[in-house]
């Protein structure tokens, strides 16, 4: 689990806003020991998982408020569930996707839907997806 450990710190920094050097979670630790008891127990993955999703619910309503901590146990057991690549910081969009993205939100600016179109789906082809946010558009991986 070292391995994971300190394979996950860094990208878990950029993916979630952790600190990689920042102190342990509050309750990660009673939390996590919870979900490997219930692993341990003939491999209870709803009951693993009813002690995971509380707490990265806590975590994310305490990263939106500001308060910085590390990811604590978190890399470990996501790593049980298969899950480790969550963590993965993603890479940014390239100058080409950026170029595209702009051209097709100054078409839907002149209502070009055509064009605009046109410009998502050359996103999509290079593997984009286009999210409209309440800040504006964003770039992630398609899936």
């Amino acid at each position: 689990m070292a391995k994971v450990r300190s394979r996950t710190l860094a990208s878990a920094s950029s993916a979630f806003g952790l600190d990689g050097d920042g102190p342990e979670p509050p309750e990660l630790s009673e939390a996590a020991d919870r979900f490997f008891d219930a692993l341990a127990d003939d491999f209870n993955t709803p009951a693993a998982l009813a002690e995971l999703f509380p707490w990265l619910a806590r975590a994310h309503s305490r990263l939106d408020e500001g308060e910085r901590f590390g990811p604590g146990r978190l890399p470990e057991m996501l790593h049980a569930l298969g899950l480790e690549s969550l963590l993965e910081a993603e890479a940014p969009p390239d100058e080409d996707a950026l170029r595209l993205l702009d051209e097709r939100e100054a078409a839907r600016r002149e209502r070009d839907f055509e064009t605009a179109d046109a410009r998502r789906d050359e996103l999509a082809s290079r593997g984009w997806q286009v999210r409209d946010t309440p800040e504006g558009p964003r770039l992630v991986r398609g899936g």
